[in-house]
């Protein structure tokens, strides 16, 4: 069972690189995964990070900023922490988080939580996005068999993929 994790540390960095590479043309006109999203309507604090790394793989920096501006410093922790995860792997030891990771960390939550307020405050001032929480949450949904994306008033949706 170790053999396998190890397995997956190593190549979940490598995965997630290249899944982003390669969902490019999928990837803007695809179905909601979000949970939130398709429960209650409204984006959660990781909407859009699928299409920013899709984004940030393909070098649109300035369309990646508008799915999720903060892809670019979570990609910076994923690489920390995979790496980390490689030196334990090496060291055959389990070494302790060091004390800059954990600020990181909570830098990173910080700053989601920031946006994700400066979001929702956007969100519910635009008039189509209380109408898509009370149209685009799960009993409606169920009701009309509707599984197509709610509003996003932060993403410009009049940019195609090229």
């Amino acid at each position: 069972m170790r053999r396998v994790n190890q397995v997956a540390i190593i190549s979940s960095l490598p995965a997630l690189l290249a899944a982003s590479w390669f969902l490019y043309p999928g990837v803007f006109g695809g179905p909601t995964i979000c949970v939130l999203k398709l429960a209650a309507g409204m984006p959660c604090f990781g909407c859009g990070l699928t299409r920013a790394f899709v984004c940030m793989a393909h070098g649109e920096f300035g369309r990646m900023g508008l799915y999720h501006p903060i892809a670019p410093v979570l990609l910076v922790w994923f690489t920390c922490a995979w790496a980390l995860e490689i030196r334990d792997m090496v060291q055959r030891r389990q070494n302790p988080m060091p004390a800059w990771f954990k600020r990181f960390n909570n830098v990173l939550v910080f700053l989601f939580l920031s946006l994700w307020f400066t979001r929702m405050t956007v969100f519910f001032a635009q008039p189509e996005g209380l109408k898509s929480v009370i149209t685009k949450n799960l009993f409606v949904r169920i009701a009309t068999w509707d599984w197509s994306n709610t509003h996003e008033v932060f993403v410009d949706t009049a940019c195609p993929p090229r």
